[in-house]
């Protein structure tokens, strides 16, 4: 008896400990699941992490040609070109569609070419086509959207 309990106890408090964080940490809409994606997003940037901007895309995604691995080594050489790079992503309109979804809004970056420097500030619209992959919302398509002079290096 001594033994049962011994295992016992210790699975039942895992199974109320698993309970008590889903009932904390209720499961994200596919709309909150995007914008938590676009915080990400603008985190990322602004911690100049070309890595992480790029985990966020589908593994198909391309932009002008560019594959997902080459637009992270434009990223790494245009971001290491600031001292300071601020993102804030405002999406204006989140539509689902099953396993794909489109996203607008309004994006900001303030952008220091040295921390003494003058912030440079680019702002622009945006469409984003995601389709989920694994579970996880990945950006699979851009539309319309400029990216700031010398953040892409030289692409």
């Amino acid at each position: 008896m001594k033994k049962s309990l011994r295992f016992l106890i210790p699975l039942i408090l895992v199974v109320f400990a698993v309970l008590f964080w889903r009932w904390k940490h209720p499961t994200l809409s596919d709309e909150d699941q995007i914008r938590q994606s676009l915080d990400g997003i603008a985190s990322q940037v602004s911690h100049k992490n070309s890595g992480g901007v790029t985990s966020f895309l589908s593994k198909k995604f391309q932009l002008d040609g560019l594959k997902k691995s080459d637009i992270q080594k434009q990223l790494t050489i245009g971001m290491l070109s600031y001292a300071t790079i601020e993102a804030t992503i405002s999406p204006s309109q989140i539509k689902i569609d099953g396993d794909t979804a489109t996203t607008t809004g309004h994006y900001n970056l303030g952008m220091k070419q040295e921390f003494n420097s003058p912030v440079q500030n680019y702002s622009s619209e945006f469409t984003l086509q995601w389709k989920r992959e694994d579970g996880q919302w990945k950006i699979s398509n851009a539309d319309g959207n400029k990216l700031p002079p010398g953040l892409t290096g030289g692409y």
